[in-house]
């Protein structure tokens, strides 16, 4: 057998265990349910990973009011798309060419794991809690652990579904802008029909079928450009995407998501001059200073507000700028493997600046970096930055060479969603990980073939 039967054949066998102790807890219309899934996605494998990428965020909808009680459900399928997926690559016997970026997406995941165990108390009952990870919804690290799995998990199914031409490109776009306008269709519904503004200061803020306005633009954000893409070819489709998009957009009043979209349409534009004038040449170096750019906005910000009253900057930043000095204080004090994946909520209280009154004593950073850094280290935060840089770079390389619409928009998005991590943490979600992920996996297809490429070479 292959090395690589091997891990397919171990991954077949914790999807196949996970979702049976998943079935024995369950109802048996959940049960009756994800049989038809599983018949679905066997027969049918493509049309269910379509399926799974339209529905997976109506999954609340099943549980009004309860959303974490109905997110196993997009968990469910992921792990049964898992279980045929593995199986049919040891039967097949088709392997899977992996790429740089594959292998830090890899690594990534694994580190997230190590730094799981080493804060765990009891470390079998801890990998105990991963086989049955859905009936441990009340416990943080096991659902932050696997919901990065599960996200890490789409990428791979979406990238080996185009390498091996099972998935077509088009259609998954396609099927992400119809979620889109369904998912915007309805949140400008709730919002019409339901007063949301004693929850927000005053503001009926838009939150559809998401845990709050800004995880709901997070969605948007990385989704709208898609429909942009799609003007040429099905118009009167990106029209609607586009309209029921923005005006969703505006009604979530996240300032965070508007400043995504905007520096994401800036990168978008200055790719697009790049490709026309031809100014730089490496990705690698383009890469560089669109990541440093930021940056040295966040480090001047940083300095700003050491400087100035903290009680007025905390007031500006709608309460983020303790959370950030706390999330600081956890990287700094534990910086090799950081307080443990999922565990920075409950580590808050303790690593708060002394003399301030704290808001609250159990959230999140609202800064996806500063959670990972808090978390996983300065390996874990290294690790996401090599991640995020091979994406730009590849990017970059795509649109140098073609320049081609699709590319543009999908760069865009994940821009625009990495630009608001750094105000939120919403791609914690299932449901921003879900797409998140899938975006990354069209642009990183199609992938030529090493071998094919000498040829055409000689």
């Amino acid at each position: 057998m292959r090395w690589s039967d091997w891990i397919f054949g171990a991954v077949f066998v914790y999807c196949s265990a996970s979702v049976i102790s998943y079935l024995l807890n369950e109802h048996y219309i959940v049960i009756l349910l994800g049989l038809m899934f599983l018949i679905l996605a066997w027969f049918f494998y493509d049309k269910a990973v379509y399926f799974f990428l339209l529905t997976a965020p109506f999954m609340p909808l099943y549980a009004p009011g309860h959303m974490t009680d109905a997110l196993p459900g997009a968990s469910l399928m992921i792990l049964l798309l898992l279980s045929v997926w593995s199986y049919r690559k040891v039967v097949d016997q088709k392997s899977m060419r992996i790429i740089t970026l594959d292998k830090a997406v890899i690594v990534f995941g694994g580190w997230l794991l190590v730094t799981y165990v080493v804060h765990a108390s009891n470390p079998l009952d801890s990998f105990r809690m991963l086989i049955n990870f859905i009936s441990n919804y009340g416990h943080l690290p096991v659902i932050s652990l696997m919901y990065v799995v599960q996200g890490i998990a789409v990428y791979f199914l979406v990238t080996d579904g185009l390498q091996n031409k099972i998935l077509d490109k088009k259609l998954i776009v396609s099927t992400l802008v119809v979620c889109l306008i369904l998912i915007a269709g309805y949140g400008i519904l709730d919002s019409m029909l339901i007063d949301k503004s004693e929850f927000y200061h005053g503001k009926n803020r838009a939150t559809s079928l998401f845990f709050d306005p800004n995880s709901y633009g997070t969605f948007l954000i990385l989704l709208l450009p898609l429909a942009f893409a799609l003007y040429k070819e099905d118009s009167w489709i990106s029209k609607l995407a586009i309209i029921l998009g923005v005006i969703g957009l505006t009604t979530t009043f996240s300032r965070g998501a508007w400043i995504g979209v905007i520096f994401g349409g800036v990168y978008g534009g200055t790719l697009w001059l790049n490709h026309r004038l031809k100014l730089v040449k490496s990705a690698r170096t383009y890469s560089l200073v669109l990541m440093i750019i930021p940056l040295l906005l966040i480090i001047g910000f940083l300095v700003t507000a050491a400087i100035g009253d903290p009680l007025t900057v905390q007031r500006k930043l709608q309460g983020r700028w303790y959370l950030w000095n706390a999330g600081i204080n956890m990287a700094e004090r534990t910086p090799l493997v950081g307080v443990g994946i999922g565990r920075y909520n409950e580590n808050l209280k303790n690593y708060y600046d002394e003399g301030i009154e704290p808001w609250t004593t159990y959230e999140h950073a609202h800064n996806w970096y500063i959670q990972i850094g808090s978390e996983a280290g300065v390996i874990g935060l290294s690790l996401l930055f090599l991640i995020l840089s091979l994406i730009l770079i590849t990017g970059f390389i795509k649109i140098r060479k073609k320049g081609n619409s699709l590319d543009y928009m999908l760069l865009i998005g994940i821009v625009a969603v990495l630009i608001h991590s750094l105000l939120d943490y919403t791609v914690r979600q299932l449901f921003i990980i879900i797409p998140f992920w899938t975006l990354i996996a069209l642009l990183n297809s199609p992938r030529q073939n090493k071998k094919k490429a000498k040829k055409r070479k000689k």
